[in-house]
């Protein structure tokens, strides 16, 4: 019999249950070593979770059908779960009540070690900017290798990046400590949302293995092992972008940029709205307007002259919602807008209509 504190083992099942992104009767697989029960279920995110038991046990595997045994934990009302094997099943008990799960045939060589390798520590910020990354994909599959996530290595350290080909994010993430391997990953759609709320702590560390997969590890004992997309991302192309920040235009007020927009669309027939400098002020002009109206930024500051800018207000909604609360805009030669909240998220506006 070996003990297991409950919400311990109920968080770990449920982070299982995020990787593989429903409820499912795929095998568990669980392996007894040491003081730790390593808990692991196939997904397209392979998530190894470490659970701390009450003493140390000889080294023992099982698989059973992953949703019966998380539904049996998660309903059971004991602190402390108890945990019995024998040659066919294992019984999970909590107080005076307990359920046998059959074990299922599903351990083999095609489950994968625990991740292992080099690893380098991010901040916790890291796997959250994925999200707002995320909403810079393409989303058609005519663009494959646009639909990822994509991060790599930078001079201090490791850099995120998404583009549809219209808009850009970019932020670069300084670390305390240099690595020697190559971060060059694809990170397919449908893995960042589990993988921020997973790893969204601190104490979070990312390598690769030599086959290729992201590894990622926590003190709270949840690893991760997943496949980069296999495809090639044109950092190469988007770099000389980043890097010219251009011209400042103004400051403003996030909230501020985005309600005038926002009452433009409702008082014009049309998607394109002009900023131009009027006097040392930031005025928004809107096509098809059903009614006379002169809107300016009222938060806009340190402002320069430049020639009007015109282009899609539902295009310049959706790279602003993502920045924080002061925004800076600049232009680069090219005619693009370079907007940012901090000096390092990003966001490019390619295609500035006539």
């Amino acid at each position: 019999m070996v003990e297991v504190a409950r919400p311990a083992l109920e968080n770990a099942l449920a982070n299982l249950r995020q990787s593989v992104k429903r409820s499912t009767p795929d095998p568990l697989v669980g392996i007894f070593k040491g003081d730790t029960l390593n808990l692991y279920q196939e997904g397209y995110l392979s998530v190894w979770e470490s659970v701390s038991l009450g003493g140390e046990v000889e080294e023992k595997f099982f698989a059973v059908n992953g949703d019966d045994f998380h539904n049996v934990v998660s309903r059971l009302s004991a602190d402390i779960i108890d945990l019995k094997m024998n040659e066919k099943s294992i019984t999970v008990k909590g107080g005076r009540s307990n359920v046998r799960l059959q074990f299922m045939d599903a351990f083999n060589d095609s489950i994968p070690q625990e991740p292992d390798g080099d690893l380098v520590e991010v901040p916790s910020d890291f796997f959250n900017s994925f999200l707002v990354a995320r909403k810079f994909i393409a989303k058609s599959e005519h663009q494959v290798n646009l639909t990822c996530v994509y991060f790599n290595k930078s001079d201090s350290g490791v850099y995120i990046m998404a583009t549809d080909g219209t808009r850009l994010f970019y932020k670069e993430f300084e670390l305390d400590s240099a690595y020697s391997f190559d971060l060059d990953v694809m990170l397919p759609d449908s893995c960042v949302e589990p993988l921020s709320k997973i790893f969204s702590s601190t104490g979070t560390r990312v390598g690769l293995n030599e086959k290729g997969h992201v590894i990622i590890d926590t003190d709270l004992g949840a690893k991760a092992l997943t496949t980069s997309f296999n495809g090639a991302f044109p950092h190469a192309q988007v770099q000389p972008l980043v890097k010219a920040q251009g011209d400042l235009l103004f400051r403003c007020d996030k909230k501020d940029f985005m309600d005038s927009i926002r009452l433009g669309d409702n008082i014009s027939n049309g998607d394109l709205i002009t900023l131009g400098s009027v006097d040392g002020s930031i005025n928004i002009n809107f096509a098809d307007s059903r009614m006379e109206s002169d809107i300016y930024l009222e938060t806009a500051k340190d402002i320069s002259e430049f020639d009007d800018v015109t282009l899609s207000s539902n295009l310049l909604i959706q790279c602003l919602a993502p920045l924080g609360v002061d925004i800076e805009v600049r232009q680069q030669k090219t005619g693009m807008l370079w907007m940012t909240t901090d000096g390092s998220t990003i966001t490019l506006l390619h295609k500035i209509a006539n």
